[in-house]
Protein backbone atom coordinates (compact mmCIF):
# COMPACT_ATOMS: atom_id res chain seq x y z
CA UNK A 1 0.00 0.00 0.00
CA UNK A 2 2.73 2.18 1.13
CA UNK A 3 4.21 1.55 -2.70
CA UNK A 4 1.19 2.12 -4.37
CA UNK A 5 0.65 5.89 -2.28
CA UNK A 6 4.21 6.65 -2.91
CA UNK A 7 3.99 5.82 -6.94
CA UNK A 8 0.39 7.37 -7.82
CA UNK A 9 1.12 10.51 -5.41
CA UNK A 10 4.42 10.90 -7.34
CA UNK A 11 2.72 10.82 -10.95
CA UNK A 12 0.17 12.69 -9.99
CA UNK A 13 3.34 15.68 -9.06
CA UNK A 14 5.22 14.71 -11.98
CA UNK A 15 2.36 15.09 -14.55
CA UNK A 16 1.10 18.18 -13.11
CA UNK A 17 3.90 19.86 -12.45
CA UNK A 18 5.02 18.99 -16.09
CA UNK A 19 1.86 19.64 -17.91
CA UNK A 20 1.65 23.34 -16.30
CA UNK A 21 4.85 24.13 -16.66
CA UNK A 22 4.78 23.78 -20.38
CA UNK A 23 1.55 25.17 -21.06
CA UNK A 24 2.84 28.39 -18.92
CA UNK A 25 5.71 28.77 -21.31
CA UNK A 26 5.94 32.46 -22.37
CA UNK A 27 3.11 33.32 -20.24
CA UNK A 28 4.78 34.18 -16.91
CA UNK A 29 1.69 33.24 -14.45
CA UNK A 30 3.42 33.53 -11.35
CA UNK A 31 3.01 29.82 -10.44
CA UNK A 32 6.05 28.69 -12.30
CA UNK A 33 7.80 28.20 -9.18
CA UNK A 34 5.05 25.94 -7.83
CA UNK A 35 4.97 23.76 -11.09
CA UNK A 36 8.64 23.11 -10.46
CA UNK A 37 8.34 22.39 -7.12
CA UNK A 38 5.82 19.86 -7.39
CA UNK A 39 8.52 18.15 -10.39
CA UNK A 40 11.32 18.53 -7.27
CA UNK A 41 8.57 16.73 -5.09
CA UNK A 42 7.29 14.50 -7.42
CA UNK A 43 11.04 13.24 -8.23
CA UNK A 44 12.29 13.21 -4.31
CA UNK A 45 9.14 11.02 -3.54
CA UNK A 46 9.71 8.62 -6.64
CA UNK A 47 12.62 7.89 -5.58
CA UNK A 48 11.94 7.15 -1.93
CA UNK A 49 9.21 4.96 -3.05
CA UNK A 50 12.06 3.12 -5.48
CA UNK A 51 14.15 2.32 -2.26
CA UNK A 52 11.22 1.42 -0.22
CA UNK A 53 9.72 -1.22 -2.52
CA UNK A 54 13.49 -2.83 -3.48
CA UNK A 55 12.85 -1.58 -7.19
CA UNK A 56 15.78 0.67 -7.35
CA UNK A 57 17.45 -2.71 -8.45
CA UNK A 58 15.57 -2.18 -11.76
CA UNK A 59 16.23 1.80 -11.87
CA UNK A 60 19.87 1.59 -10.56
CA UNK A 61 20.77 4.24 -12.97
CA UNK A 62 18.75 6.49 -10.33
CA UNK A 63 20.45 5.64 -7.20
CA UNK A 64 22.72 8.33 -5.59
CA UNK A 65 24.38 7.89 -2.17
CA UNK A 66 23.97 11.44 -0.59
CA UNK A 67 21.03 12.08 -2.49
CA UNK A 68 20.86 16.16 -1.16
CA UNK A 69 17.60 16.83 -2.64
CA UNK A 70 17.03 20.03 0.00
CA UNK A 71 19.25 22.17 -2.05
CA UNK A 72 16.46 22.69 -4.73
CA UNK A 73 13.52 22.62 -2.42
CA UNK A 74 14.41 25.09 -0.27
CA UNK A 75 15.18 28.23 -3.02
CA UNK A 76 12.92 26.83 -4.96
CA UNK A 77 10.07 27.83 -1.93
CA UNK A 78 11.53 30.95 -1.74
CA UNK A 79 11.63 32.00 -5.61
CA UNK A 80 7.17 30.96 -5.30
CA UNK A 81 7.23 33.67 -2.20
CA UNK A 82 9.04 35.94 -3.47
CA UNK A 83 6.30 35.58 -6.92
CA UNK A 84 3.67 36.50 -4.82
CA UNK A 85 5.07 39.22 -2.54
CA UNK A 86 7.28 40.80 -5.79
CA UNK A 87 5.30 40.14 -8.41
CA UNK A 88 6.53 40.36 -11.44
CA UNK A 89 9.31 38.50 -9.94
CA UNK A 90 12.38 37.54 -12.42
CA UNK A 91 15.29 36.20 -11.44
CA UNK A 92 18.58 38.31 -10.87
CA UNK A 93 21.88 38.04 -11.01
CA UNK A 94 22.36 37.51 -7.44
CA UNK A 95 19.70 34.74 -7.69
CA UNK A 96 21.33 33.44 -10.49
CA UNK A 97 24.74 33.15 -8.30
CA UNK A 98 23.29 30.93 -5.85
CA UNK A 99 21.86 28.67 -7.73
CA UNK A 100 25.03 28.27 -9.46
CA UNK A 101 26.73 27.82 -5.72
CA UNK A 102 24.15 25.20 -5.06
CA UNK A 103 24.75 23.23 -8.00
CA UNK A 104 28.69 23.08 -7.68
CA UNK A 105 27.91 21.96 -4.06
CA UNK A 106 25.32 19.24 -5.22
CA UNK A 107 28.04 18.33 -7.62
CA UNK A 108 30.75 18.27 -5.44
CA UNK A 109 28.92 16.22 -2.53
CA UNK A 110 27.64 13.28 -5.04
CA UNK A 111 30.61 13.58 -6.80
CA UNK A 112 31.85 10.06 -5.93
CA UNK A 113 28.26 8.81 -6.59
CA UNK A 114 28.19 10.08 -9.99
CA UNK A 115 30.94 8.09 -11.24
CA UNK A 116 29.64 5.23 -9.93
CA UNK A 117 28.87 2.43 -12.59
CA UNK A 118 26.18 -0.05 -12.44
CA UNK A 119 27.66 -3.19 -11.04
CA UNK A 120 28.75 -0.96 -8.33
CA UNK A 121 25.72 0.75 -7.39
CA UNK A 122 24.32 -2.90 -7.08
CA UNK A 123 26.57 -3.40 -4.46
CA UNK A 124 26.15 -0.59 -2.60
CA UNK A 125 22.30 -1.50 -3.02
CA UNK A 126 22.89 -4.88 -1.30
CA UNK A 127 24.52 -3.23 1.41
CA UNK A 128 21.88 -0.83 1.96
CA UNK A 129 18.69 -3.54 1.77
CA UNK A 130 21.28 -5.35 4.45
CA UNK A 131 22.10 -2.70 6.86
CA UNK A 132 20.31 -3.73 10.17
CA UNK A 133 21.13 -0.46 12.32
CA UNK A 134 19.16 0.82 14.72
CA UNK A 135 17.03 3.21 13.33
CA UNK A 136 17.49 6.13 11.03
CA UNK A 137 20.76 8.25 10.74
CA UNK A 138 20.94 11.20 13.06
CA UNK A 139 22.25 13.92 10.82
CA UNK A 140 22.61 16.56 13.95
CA UNK A 141 25.43 14.09 15.06
CA UNK A 142 27.53 14.89 11.31
CA UNK A 143 28.91 18.32 10.58
CA UNK A 144 28.31 18.05 6.39
CA UNK A 145 24.82 16.39 7.00
CA UNK A 146 23.89 19.41 9.95
CA UNK A 147 24.58 22.14 6.99
CA UNK A 148 22.87 19.93 4.10
CA UNK A 149 19.83 19.08 6.23
CA UNK A 150 19.40 22.02 9.15
CA UNK A 151 21.75 25.23 8.50
CA UNK A 152 21.04 25.64 4.35
CA UNK A 153 17.36 24.71 4.83
CA UNK A 154 17.04 27.60 7.63
CA UNK A 155 18.72 30.23 5.97
CA UNK A 156 15.69 30.12 3.04
CA UNK A 157 12.99 29.70 5.60
CA UNK A 158 13.98 32.68 7.65
CA UNK A 159 14.70 34.47 4.36
CA UNK A 160 11.01 33.34 3.48
CA UNK A 161 9.67 34.35 6.88
CA UNK A 162 11.40 37.59 6.70
CA UNK A 163 9.73 38.12 3.34
CA UNK A 164 6.43 37.10 4.17
CA UNK A 165 6.54 39.89 7.09
CA UNK A 166 7.32 42.42 5.04
CA UNK A 167 4.56 41.96 2.80
CA UNK A 168 2.46 41.58 5.62
CA UNK A 169 3.19 45.44 6.76
CA UNK A 170 2.95 46.86 3.32
CA UNK A 171 -0.06 44.95 1.72
CA UNK A 172 -3.50 44.15 2.03
CA UNK A 173 -4.45 41.88 -1.17
CA UNK A 174 -5.73 38.94 0.88
CA UNK A 175 -5.93 36.42 -1.87
CA UNK A 176 -2.30 36.62 -1.66
CA UNK A 177 -1.99 36.75 1.80
CA UNK A 178 -4.60 33.44 1.96
CA UNK A 179 -1.87 32.22 -0.66
CA UNK A 180 1.34 32.88 1.46
CA UNK A 181 0.01 31.99 4.55
CA UNK A 182 -0.59 28.54 3.54
CA UNK A 183 3.45 28.61 1.86
CA UNK A 184 4.67 29.48 4.76
CA UNK A 185 2.64 26.65 6.85
CA UNK A 186 3.96 24.20 4.35
CA UNK A 187 7.62 25.67 4.60
CA UNK A 188 7.55 25.22 8.46
CA UNK A 189 6.00 22.13 8.42
CA UNK A 190 8.31 20.44 6.27
CA UNK A 191 11.27 21.47 7.84
CA UNK A 192 10.04 21.09 11.14
CA UNK A 193 9.10 17.35 10.17
CA UNK A 194 12.47 16.68 8.75
CA UNK A 195 14.29 18.32 11.96
CA UNK A 196 12.11 16.58 14.71
CA UNK A 197 12.62 13.35 12.68
CA UNK A 198 15.94 12.47 14.47
CA UNK A 199 13.23 12.11 17.35
CA UNK A 200 10.75 10.65 15.73
CA UNK A 201 12.30 7.70 13.74
CA UNK A 202 14.42 6.11 16.84
CA UNK A 203 10.79 5.85 18.51
CA UNK A 204 8.73 4.00 15.90
CA UNK A 205 11.74 2.29 15.16
CA UNK A 206 11.11 0.72 19.13
CA UNK A 207 7.75 0.21 18.12
CA UNK A 208 7.83 -1.25 14.79
CA UNK A 209 11.42 -2.75 15.24
CA UNK A 210 11.84 -2.10 11.42
CA UNK A 211 15.47 -0.31 10.82
CA UNK A 212 14.29 1.58 7.60
CA UNK A 213 10.99 2.75 8.89
CA UNK A 214 12.04 6.55 8.12
CA UNK A 215 11.60 5.54 4.34
CA UNK A 216 7.77 4.32 4.69
CA UNK A 217 6.90 7.60 7.16
CA UNK A 218 8.90 9.99 5.01
CA UNK A 219 6.58 8.21 1.59
CA UNK A 220 3.42 9.51 3.51
CA UNK A 221 4.29 12.82 4.77
CA UNK A 222 5.61 13.85 0.98
CA UNK A 223 2.23 12.72 -0.24
CA UNK A 224 0.40 14.81 1.71
CA UNK A 225 2.60 17.47 0.68
CA UNK A 226 1.92 16.84 -2.65
CA UNK A 227 -1.45 16.85 -2.33
CA UNK A 228 -1.80 20.14 -0.98
CA UNK A 229 0.07 21.89 -3.42
CA UNK A 230 -0.90 20.06 -6.48
CA UNK A 231 -4.90 21.04 -5.13
CA UNK A 232 -3.87 24.75 -5.00
CA UNK A 233 -1.72 24.33 -8.78
CA UNK A 234 -5.50 22.92 -9.59
CA UNK A 235 -7.90 25.30 -7.99
CA UNK A 236 -5.48 28.46 -9.58
CA UNK A 237 -5.68 26.88 -12.89
CA UNK A 238 -9.60 26.97 -12.14
CA UNK A 239 -10.03 30.17 -10.96
CA UNK A 240 -10.29 29.66 -7.59
CA UNK A 241 -11.42 33.60 -5.95
CA UNK A 242 -9.89 32.92 -2.75
CA UNK A 243 -6.13 32.48 -4.36
CA UNK A 244 -4.41 35.45 -6.68
CA UNK A 245 -4.86 34.72 -10.31
CA UNK A 246 -2.57 33.96 -12.98
CA UNK A 247 -0.82 36.66 -13.41
CA UNK A 248 -3.25 38.52 -15.98
CA UNK A 249 -1.61 36.09 -18.69
CA UNK A 250 -4.00 37.67 -21.22
CA UNK A 251 -3.90 41.23 -20.31
CA UNK A 252 -2.12 42.94 -23.43
CA UNK A 253 -1.02 45.89 -20.89
CA UNK A 254 3.57 45.14 -20.43
CA UNK A 255 5.02 46.76 -17.60
CA UNK A 256 5.73 49.98 -19.18
CA UNK A 257 1.93 50.52 -19.73
CA UNK A 258 1.50 49.95 -16.48
CA UNK A 259 3.65 52.48 -14.79
CA UNK A 260 2.07 55.20 -17.41
CA UNK A 261 -1.25 54.07 -16.33
CA UNK A 262 -1.05 54.51 -12.89
CA UNK A 263 1.08 57.73 -12.96
CA UNK A 264 -1.88 58.89 -15.08
CA UNK A 265 -4.47 57.71 -12.45
CA UNK A 266 -2.32 59.24 -9.63
CA UNK A 267 -2.12 62.64 -11.31
CA UNK A 268 -6.10 62.93 -12.27
CA UNK A 269 -7.12 61.71 -8.66
CA UNK A 270 -4.85 64.45 -6.92
CA UNK A 271 -6.18 67.22 -9.08
CA UNK A 272 -9.67 66.30 -8.82
CA UNK A 273 -9.40 65.10 -5.53
CA UNK A 274 -12.07 62.21 -5.82
CA UNK A 275 -10.44 60.57 -2.99
CA UNK A 276 -12.67 62.81 -1.40
CA UNK A 277 -15.59 61.19 -2.66
CA UNK A 278 -16.49 58.55 -0.04
CA UNK A 279 -18.30 56.45 -2.35
CA UNK A 280 -16.01 56.55 -5.36
CA UNK A 281 -15.65 53.52 -7.55
CA UNK A 282 -13.42 52.20 -9.92
CA UNK A 283 -15.64 52.22 -13.26
CA UNK A 284 -16.21 55.97 -12.28
CA UNK A 285 -12.46 56.41 -12.23
CA UNK A 286 -11.74 54.29 -15.26
CA UNK A 287 -14.67 56.37 -17.88
CA UNK A 288 -12.64 59.94 -16.15
CA UNK A 289 -9.27 58.69 -17.26
CA UNK A 290 -10.72 56.96 -20.76
CA UNK A 291 -9.65 53.63 -19.57
CA UNK A 292 -11.10 50.29 -19.26
CA UNK A 293 -11.95 49.21 -15.66
CA UNK A 294 -10.69 45.71 -15.78
CA UNK A 295 -7.22 47.27 -16.81
CA UNK A 296 -7.35 49.85 -14.05
CA UNK A 297 -7.65 46.80 -11.58
CA UNK A 298 -4.77 45.02 -13.29
CA UNK A 299 -2.57 47.71 -13.28
CA UNK A 300 -3.53 48.58 -9.58
CA UNK A 301 -3.46 44.77 -8.72
CA UNK A 302 -0.69 43.73 -10.84
CA UNK A 303 1.72 46.60 -10.00
CA UNK A 304 1.51 48.35 -7.26
CA UNK A 305 0.42 45.16 -5.25
CA UNK A 306 -2.79 46.70 -3.31
CA UNK A 307 -6.82 46.71 -4.19
CA UNK A 308 -8.72 49.77 -5.74
CA UNK A 309 -9.69 50.84 -2.20
CA UNK A 310 -6.19 50.42 -0.51
CA UNK A 311 -5.03 52.67 -3.42
CA UNK A 312 -7.41 55.64 -3.08
CA UNK A 313 -7.30 55.36 1.04
CA UNK A 314 -3.48 55.95 0.83
CA UNK A 315 -4.66 59.73 -0.69
CA UNK A 316 -7.22 59.84 2.02
CA UNK A 317 -4.99 59.08 4.49
CA UNK A 318 -2.02 61.70 3.39
CA UNK A 319 -4.89 64.52 3.40
CA UNK A 320 -6.18 63.28 7.49
CA UNK A 321 -2.71 63.91 8.48
CA UNK A 322 -2.37 67.06 7.50
CA UNK A 323 -5.97 67.72 8.24
CA UNK A 324 -5.23 66.55 12.21
CA UNK A 325 -2.56 68.78 12.54
CA UNK A 326 -4.01 71.63 10.88
CA UNK A 327 -4.81 74.07 13.89
CA UNK A 328 -7.93 75.32 12.66
CA UNK A 329 -9.72 71.73 12.84
CA UNK A 330 -8.79 71.77 16.50
CA UNK A 331 -12.38 72.14 17.61
CA UNK A 332 -13.43 68.81 14.78
CA UNK A 333 -13.66 65.51 16.24
CA UNK A 334 -11.54 62.96 14.53
CA UNK A 335 -14.49 61.00 13.22
CA UNK A 336 -15.22 64.81 11.57
CA UNK A 337 -12.11 65.08 9.84
CA UNK A 338 -11.92 61.20 8.81
CA UNK A 339 -15.36 62.16 6.76
CA UNK A 340 -14.02 65.07 5.18
CA UNK A 341 -11.18 63.16 3.80
CA UNK A 342 -13.27 60.78 2.16
CA UNK A 343 -14.21 58.36 4.74
CA UNK A 344 -17.85 56.32 5.50
CA UNK A 345 -17.15 55.55 9.25
CA UNK A 346 -15.26 56.40 12.37
CA UNK A 347 -14.16 52.60 12.38
CA UNK A 348 -13.16 53.11 8.73
CA UNK A 349 -10.92 55.61 9.31
CA UNK A 350 -9.79 54.16 12.15
CA UNK A 351 -8.86 50.91 10.56
CA UNK A 352 -7.41 52.18 7.00
CA UNK A 353 -5.08 55.34 9.71
CA UNK A 354 -3.62 52.53 11.38
CA UNK A 355 -2.94 49.86 8.58
CA UNK A 356 -1.09 52.72 6.82
CA UNK A 357 1.14 54.09 9.53
CA UNK A 358 0.72 51.47 12.00
CA UNK A 359 -0.39 54.21 14.46
CA UNK A 360 -4.04 55.46 15.61
CA UNK A 361 -4.83 59.40 14.58
CA UNK A 362 -4.36 60.19 17.90
CA UNK A 363 -0.93 58.61 18.25
CA UNK A 364 0.08 59.78 14.75
CA UNK A 365 -0.66 63.49 16.66
CA UNK A 366 0.84 62.89 19.42
CA UNK A 367 4.19 61.30 17.67
CA UNK A 368 4.20 64.53 15.52
CA UNK A 369 4.00 67.39 18.25
CA UNK A 370 6.28 65.63 20.52
CA UNK A 371 8.66 65.39 17.74
CA UNK A 372 8.40 69.12 16.60
CA UNK A 373 9.46 70.05 20.26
Amino acid sequence: MITILGFTHAGIALFLGLFFLLSTIGRGDGYGYLYVLLLFLGYELLYKTLLHSQLMYSFSFLYLPGHYYNHLLYPCLLFFVYSVTRAPFRLRIGHWVLLAGLFVLIVYQNYHGLGLDSAEKQLLLDRFYADSRPGAFNYWLNAESLLNSTLLPLSFLLLSAYEYWQFRRRNTNLPKQTLLNILLVVLVVFYLFHQFSNVLYPWLYQISGYSMIEWPVDIVFLSVVILLLAVIALLVNGGASFLPPLKYASSPLDQDQYAKLIARLSEYIQKEELYLQADLSLKEVAQNIQSNPSYLSQAINHYLGIGFKDYINRFRIERAKQALLDPQNALLTIEAIGQQCGFQSKSTFFRAFKKETQLTPKQYVAQQKSSNL
